[in-house]
């Protein structure tokens, strides 16, 4: 059955809170004649105004009869007393919502930064039989990245990436690299048409899957992974890239596939886009200097036929989530200058000083961003 489009029910505490729901009234307009949704993907399908309800039972109940195709927002509702309320219930609900107290910016008593954190569309390992719930300070911000996140993941699955999704991984990030013209000539590897490098070494790998409801059968639309710095690899993924890195090169009879795989004579963080940006040397000393665990979010690459879709976006939260569970304290990315909204979206902030006139081969201007995790 063909999805009738996404609806919102909403109920709010108070009266108090009733400024908020006419600002998601503003901002939910399915007339496509009104205003653009700030950033809603165009492939997001809407259906009808926002559906008000008295109290949070009623309003899950309806949000039961029809969990597929509505989300729920709650207002005036603290956070903890709304997921002990959805506890017990087994359900693919979406749930947003504002926080009643966000943290301020600053410091603790003992000196350390405290870290605000925004709403995630992360799907990594996400369960679909349980209700998913989404607060932020600003509830725009929670219900946007619901409605992404519910749509992707009606028939996309994130997950880490095993032995046998590699060629899929490598070759997805050829073609749209080679598209771009981001692949030095040195490194095009035609024969396996593989988009590999030595930063491959220390990387973990995560990828978005589309999922036939015909076959069952799953296809890699979207990719990206987490790299660390040089000592601080995972010996599985590590060994599980070479095999097949060593296998495709041999296969093709491409001994530069293997060349690009291999670290490079002069010393290297393995950070081979941020390491040309004039300052990033110094940047990355002072975090070592502090010992903070860092990594660095990569080869974000979603397929062109998927593009606009959110999927981007999702990936970038399923890192972010990956990171964490890796006490990762600090993550930075390069991206060129255009895309810097997405990041921003995601909880990145630009670093200052940093940016170069070319993004990998080509020349377009490029700026490092990145985001604390620490204590978020």
């Amino acid at each position: 059955m063909e999805s009738r489009g996404m609806g919102i029910i909403a109920v709010c505490q108070s009266a108090a809170d009733r400024h908020h729901l006419a600002k998601i009234k503003k901002f939910w307009q399915p007339d496509p004649a009104g205003p653009p949704l700030r950033s809603i993907p165009k492939c997001v399908r809407l259906r009808g105004p926002v559906q008000e309800e008295n109290d949070l039972e009623t309003a899950t109940q309806r949000l039961l009869n029809d969990p597929e195709e509505n989300i729920l927002v709650t207002l005036g509702y603290p956070e903890n007393e709304v997921r002990r309320f959805f506890r017990g219930i087994r359900a693919p609900l979406q749930v947003a919502g504002r926080s009643l107290k966000p943290p301020r910016p600053g410091n603790d008593k003992d000196g350390r930064t405290r870290v605000i954190r925004p709403p995630s569309a992360s799907l990594l390992g996400d369960s679909t039989s349980i209700p998913s719930i989404i607060f932020g300070s600003d509830p725009i911000a929670a219900l946007r990245k619901a409605t992404i996140r519910h749509w992707i993941r009606q028939n996309t699955k994130v997950r880490l990436l095993g032995e046998a999704d590699l060629d899929a991984y490598f070759s997805l990030r050829y073609q749209v690299w080679h598209s771009l013209d981001y692949i030095p000539e040195a490194r095009i590897c035609e024969k396996s048409e593989w988009e590999v490098d030595y930063t491959d070494r220390s990387s973990i790998p995560i990828g978005g899957f589309l999922r036939d409801k015909d076959t069952g059968r799953e296809r890699l639309v979207a990719c990206g992974r987490l790299v660390y710095g040089v000592g601080d690899e995972e010996p599985r993924y590590r060994e599980m890239i070479e095999r097949q890195v060593k296998a495709k090169s041999e296969q093709k009879d491409e001994p530069r596939l293997q060349e690009n795989y291999e670290y490079p004579d002069e010393r290297r963080q393995p950070f081979d886009i941020l390491d040309s940006f004039p300052g990033f040397r110094e940047y990355y000393a002072n975090l070592v200097q502090q010992r903070i665990k860092r990594a660095e979010i990569s080869r974000i690459i979603v397929d062109k036929d998927h593009r606009r879709r959110g999927i981007g976006e999702v990936i970038v939260d399923s890192l972010l989530d990956l990171a964490r569970g890796k006490s990762v304290q600090m993550l930075f990315l390069a991206c060129i200058a255009r895309h810097r909204n997405l990041y921003e979206r995601c909880g990145f902030s630009v670093v200052p000083h940093l940016a170069c006139d070319k993004f990998v081969n080509v020349n377009v201007p490029a700026i490092a961003m990145h985001r604390e995790l620490l204590r978020s």
